[in-house]
C-alpha cells in the first residue's frame, strides 16, 4: 500500500490549526507563545513542527493527536495511524482519504477449519474463539480470534478476559448441583468457590 507524504502536508496544517505565523524564515515558521520558551514552530527543511512548550512535534497525523488534545503514545502504528489520517482528512489537512479498512475473518489462509469453540461471558456474549486446523503441523493446529465490534474478526485475542471454555452452562451445573463427585473433591471445592463469587 502506498501511503501519502503526510510530511507534504504538514506546514498547510499548521496554519490552518494556528494562524498565520508571527515570524518566517529561511529556515522554519514561528508562532510565538506567552514567553521565549514556549512557542510553536515549523521547520521548513524536516517539514515536522514542534512545541516548545509541550516539548512535542511531529508531522502531519501527530498534529491530529495534538489537536485534540491527546497525550503522544508512541509511534502511530495501525488503527491509531488509520483513525490519525482519517481524522486529518476531516480537518482538511490532507487530501486524500485512508483507503476503507479490510474486514479480516480471523482465519489463518491455505488451512481447513475443522472446528471453532467459541469462550462465552457469564451473560453468554461472545468474548472470542480458539480455531482448530486441520493440518499435521503441530504449531498451526490452533488459532484465536476475538470479534471487533464492527462484525469482523481480530486474528489475536489481546487484553480480552479469558475465560473457562462453556462458561455458562458450567455455572449452570454448579447452581443445579449436578457436578458430580467423579470429580476430584478438591478440584472441585476450587472450581465451586471460583465460581462462587460469579453467581
Amino acid at each position: 500500500m502506498n501511503f501519502p507524504d503526510f510530511n507534504a502536508y504538514c506546514e498547510a496544517a499548521c496554519i490552518k490549526l494556528w494562524g498565520e505565523p508571527d515570524k518566517r524564515s529561511k529556515t522554519e515558521l514561528r508562532w510565538n507563545g506567552a514567553d521565549d520558551y514556549s512557542g510553536r514552530t515549523f521547520d521548513l527543511k524536516k517539514r515536522c513542527w514542534y512545541d516548545h512548550g509541550a516539548k512535542r512535534g511531529g508531522s502531519t497525523l501527530e498534529l491530529v493527536a495534538y489537536a485534540k488534545g491527546e497525550q503522544p503514545n508512541g509511534k502511530l502504528r495501525r488503527t491509531a495511524f488509520f483513525a490519525a489520517w482519517r481524522d486529518a482528512h476531516a480537518r482538511g489537512w490532507v487530501p486524500d482519504p485512508p483507503p476503507p479498512e479490510k474486514k479480516s475473518d480471523g482465519l489463518r489462509k491455505g488451512l481447513r477449519v475443522r472446528r471453532f469453540y467459541s469462550y462465552h461471558d457469564e451473560q453468554r456474549v461472545l468474548l472470542y474463539q480458539v480455531i482448530r486446523y486441520d493440518t499435521e503441523v503441530r504449531d498451526d493446529r490452533f488459532g484465536q480470534r476475538r470479534p471487533d465490534g464492527k462484525g469482523g474478526w481480530i486474528g489475536k485475542l489481546g487484553r480480552v478476559r479469558r475465560v473457562l471454555y462453556r462458561l455458562p452452562e458450567l455455572i449452570e451445573g454448579v447452581k443445579a448441583g449436578v457436578c458430580r463427585q467423579s470429580i476430584s473433591d478438591s478440584w472441585l471445592g476450587n472450581l465451586r468457590e471460583c465460581l462462587a463469587h460469579l453467581v
